[in-house]
C-alpha cells in the first residue's frame, strides 16, 4: 500500500471514528474531523510529490497548490480546512475554545465533500 493510500485510509478511519463519538468531548470531535481532512489533503499533496512537514505547511500548500495552481479546490473548500485547523489548535492548546456542536455539524458535510473531492483528484 502506498503512502497516499495509507493517508486516505487514515482519513476514512477518522470519519468513521467520528460517527461513534457521541459521548466524546467536542474538543476531540473537532480534532478527529480535522485529522480526517488533514490525512486526505496530505495524501493528495503526496500524490503530486509535495511532502509538507508541518500543519501550517500543509495548509499553505493546500491554498497554493490545490486552489491556485491545480484548481482542484475552491477558496471556500480551502477555508473549511483552515477553519478546522484553527479549531483543532484551539481545542488542543487553549483553555478558551470557540467551537460548538452546531458549527461542528455544519463542518461535517463540508469536510466530507472536501475529502471526496480530494479523493477524486488523486493523481
Amino acid at each position: 500500500m502506498s503512502e497516499v493510500e495509507k493517508e486516505l485510509e487514515l482519513a476514512e478511519e477518522a470519519l468513521n471514528d467520528l460517527q461513534h463519538m457521541k459521548q466524546t468531548s467536542i474538543r476531540r470531535k473537532y480534532n478527529t474531523l480535522y485529522f480526517a481532512a488533514y490525512h486526505a489533503t496530505r495524501a493528495i499533496l503526496l500524490s503530486f510529490e509535495y511532502a509538507p512537514k508541518t500543519h501550517s505547511g500543509l495548509d499553505s500548500l493546500l491554498h497554493n497548490i490545490l486552489v491556485k495552481d491545480k484548481e482542484i479546490l475552491s477558496e471556500e473548500e480551502a477555508s473549511t480546512f483552515s477553519k478546522l485547523k484553527t479549531r483543532r489548535e484551539q481545542a488542543d492548546y487553549e483553555t478558551g475554545f470557540y467551537g460548538s456542536e452546531e458549527e461542528l455539524e455544519e463542518l461535517k458535510p463540508e469536510t466530507e465533500q472536501l475529502i471526496q473531492k480530494l479523493k477524486q483528484a488523486k493523481k
